[in-house]
């Protein structure tokens, strides 16, 4: 692999770059509504337990099947460019929900189509828009309010029921989650080899850390950085100079770099190198602050059976100073490690924390030495799909990753009534009131048969509240920004 640094080079605009047409008024409201509505009526039809599955062709032709609303969403663009700025808009609503909650990227989409569609019909009455702005952020700060105050804590015999609404009325992933979480509390997923779904417990660590740039992400589902068996090499402080591990990366197809921070420069010859296809990379950033810190790193370092390496010094050697783990999850607020086999150098450095441990009364310094112990003792709950074609595996892995996300959301911030009913059952006295009561609607629509006039929680219909949460603040913030819209500039290259 040849570690180059980036070309310079000065972009020109070009007479078709400076090309625009300005669209104002009537133009752009019609345009804009009319995105929004297509996109939402195709991705509205897989919410709920009843919710249908959306075929997908893809650039080559190949069928992609999913009920998954972002998945769906992604693949959507309309030939109409304002249509189309529409579209771009509310996928970064479902991408966001995504992002924040793991789940309730359809629900996000519902709301922000009847909010939309509800704060247009008031401008088509002269109301103005500031005056609908307070309205929308009324809504949202009266409900938010409502929805924490009629929350439960999920308890764990409960986690069947969240997944199993998670994954549109699948009990059998239902069934497999709930079995996955007594097992452990860090729950991954990914693609088996069998027919059937396989459910294993392997060593691993959860670090409260995430990645150090956008750019190297390689799971747009799930917007995480994934991979197998790979190398990682760990910095004892700041990368600055790539030169410092030039003649480790050289030697390596693909690498994890965990560091307190990089250069702009290291990030970008890098990011040039992953682009080009040279290197499978993730930048990651040290776990912890101060001297917990240090700790955590050293502790990583022995349990990868790797060398924390100087950023003062130069290395080429590739024995000793690089580790290797068996898989890696980079996501937005965590990062999972797993590594099969334990050390004894591992498990001496237990044995030396639990003497410590034992020895220090409550405290901050005993609850971060708990940590440590618990990271190094950790274990990993991982769901290897199945399914008789690859087409049924995917499919069926987007479900129980979202059920996953799901779970994990709920022990999170708690729970509220599913089905969209919690939504439903919150009554103000603002113009936007029954766009609530739209998830609720659009999976009744879908084929969904329950009594929502009942107390759901009785009848085990539950959602969590930070989904739930999530998909209202980002469908009213998209809502107020496409309503707030009265010209579009369009460059003719891009639309002609």
């Amino acid at each position: 692999m040849k570690i180059r640094k980036k070309e310079v080079r000065t972009l020109i605009p070009s007479r078709m770059d400076s090309s625009k047409e300005i669209k104002i008024g009537k133009d752009v409201r019609i345009g804009l509504r009319d995105g929004v509505n297509k996109l939402a009526n195709t991705v509205l039809t897989t919410l709920g337990p009843m919710g249908s599955t959306v075929i997908i062709a893809n650039e080559f032709g190949d069928p992609y099947i999913t009920k998954d609303g972002v998945s769906v969403s992604n693949y959507i663009t309309l030939a109409d460019p304002i249509e189309n700025i529409a579209v771009t808009l509310l996928k970064q609503v479902a991408q966001n929900t995504v992002e924040q909650a793991g789940d309730g990227t359809t629900t996000s989409l519902c709301l922000a189509q009847a909010l939309i569609n509800k704060g247009f019909d008031l401008l088509d009455g002269n109301k103005s828009y500031n005056d609908i702005k307070k309205d929308l952020e009324e809504l949202e700060e009266k409900v938010v309010k409502e929805l924490i105050k009629n929350s439960k804590k999920l308890k764990t015999t409960n986690i069947i029921d969240v997944a199993t609404i998670s994954a549109n009325n699948d009990k059998s992933i239902g069934k497999l989650i709930q079995e996955a979480y007594e097992h452990s509390n860090i729950v991954r997923v990914e693609e088996g080899s069998k027919s059937e779904d396989e459910l294993i417990t392997i060593n691993g660590m959860q670090l409260e850390t995430t990645y150090f740039d956008k750019a190297f992400i390689n799971s747009r589902e799930s917007q995480s950085i994934e991979y197998g068996k790979i190398p990682i090499i760990l910095i004892n402080g700041k990368l600055e100079r790539l030169e410092v591990i030039a003649g480790l990366l050289k030697q390596l197809q693909s690498a994890v770099i965990v560091a307190d921070h990089f250069s702009e420069q290291v990030v970008s010859i890098l990011k040039d190198n992953y682009n080009r296809g040279a290197l499978n990379i993730a930048l990651v950033k040290s776990p912890g602050f101060g001297q917990h810190r240090k700790d955590l790193m050293n502790d990583l370092a022995i349990y990868t059976n790797s060398t924390l390496l100087l950023p003062s010094k130069e290395y080429t050697i590739f024995e000793g100073f690089v580790g290797k783990i068996d898989s890696i999850s980079v996501q937005r607020d965590k990062t999972i490690i797993s590594v099969n086999n334990t050390s004894k150098a591992t498990s001496e450095l237990l044995s030396d924390l639990a003497e410590a441990y034992s020895c220090i009364e409550k405290g901050h310094a005993r609850d971060l030495l708990d940590q440590r112990i618990t990271n190094l003792t950790g274990k990993i709950s991982l769901i290897k799909v199945g399914g008789k074609s690859e087409v049924e595996m995917k499919e069926r892995k987007d479900r129980i990753e979202d059920a996953v996300l799901a779970v994990h959301s709920a022990l999170e911030e708690g729970i509220v009534e599913g089905g969209g009913c919690a939504l439903y059952r919150i009554n103000i006295d603002n113009p936007f009131n029954k766009c609530l009561g739209a998830p609720l609607q659009q999976i009744l629509y879908n084929g969904a048969d329950f009594n929502y006039l009942e107390d759901v929680f009785k009848l085990n219909i539950i959602d969590p509240l930070k989904v739930t949460r999530c998909a209202l603040e980002n469908a009213i913030s998209v809502s107020k920004t496409i309503l707030s819209t009265k010209a579009i500039v369009l460059n003719e290259r891009l639309w002609k």
